[in-house]
């Protein structure tokens, strides 16, 4: 099926907005800083980039 057209007008809206805000820069920084890393901090403080690998992983589960 193709996709919701308004639903890509919303998706090219968020994109430009994130992208003139500087948002974009840091979604993409925080992106390589969960591809780049490969081992968790012992006091929990990469507890968000753990949750951010296994996000993906549980919603196609679902």
């Amino acid at each position: 099926p193709l996709p919701e057209p308004r639903l890509l007008v919303l998706h090219a809206v968020c994109v430009r907005v994130a992208h003139m805000s500087g948002a974009a820069q840091a979604l993409d920084d925080f992106d390589r800083d969960v591809e780049d890393t490969l081992v968790l901090a012992r006091d929990g403080a990469s507890a968000n980039l753990l949750y951010m690998k296994l996000s993906p992983l549980v919603s196609t589960v679902a």
